[in-house]
């Protein structure tokens, strides 16, 4: 599948900083995958996108190379921060606007509290990209999504 025609779809994801359910985000990257698939078509690669310096970071990384759960050959890959990138905030705001000025095809972003924003998110708005929010309460998570 080397034609350009089938570019990618290019999600990136934020998360607030004290967010914890690897669930639910693995249940939305998989809602996210099947959503492409449906409406792009299965010759289209789904690329995920992070920042490289959170534990949910750590979990869109984790599901990406369990291909189990996915069942046909859609292509899905994760891009990993470059060589020299850190942890540190002043370099993860410099990764963050780099993801943006890519263009991604949407924002997930998993929030501990609906009100939260993340720096990725609040990027993401202001460059006109559609922002998925999700939040968790005790009844499980809830989806708001904006354009």
């Amino acid at each position: 599948m080397n034609d350009p025609f089938f570019c990618p779809v290019t999600v990136v994801v934020t998360a607030s900083d004290d967010w914890h359910s690897q669930e639910i985000i693995d249940s939305r990257l998989l809602d996210t995958w099947h959503d492409v698939t449906l409406v792009f078509g299965p010759d289209h690669s789904l690329v995920f996108e992070h920042a490289a310096y959170s534990q949910a970071d750590r979990f869109v990384e984790d599901w990406a190379v369990r291909p189990a759960e996915r069942i046909d050959d859609t292509g899905l890959s994760t891009m990993l921060p470059a060589p020299g990138w850190s942890t540190k905030p002043d370099k993860s705001h410099r990764r963050e606007a780099q993801l943006i000025s890519r263009k991604p095809d949407l924002c997930l972003a998993f929030l501990s509290d609906p009100g939260l924003s993340t720096h990725l998110m609040d990027a993401a708005r202001e460059a006109a990209i559609p922002v998925r929010g999700i939040s968790s309460d005790a009844t499980g998570p809830i989806d708001n999504c904006e354009t």
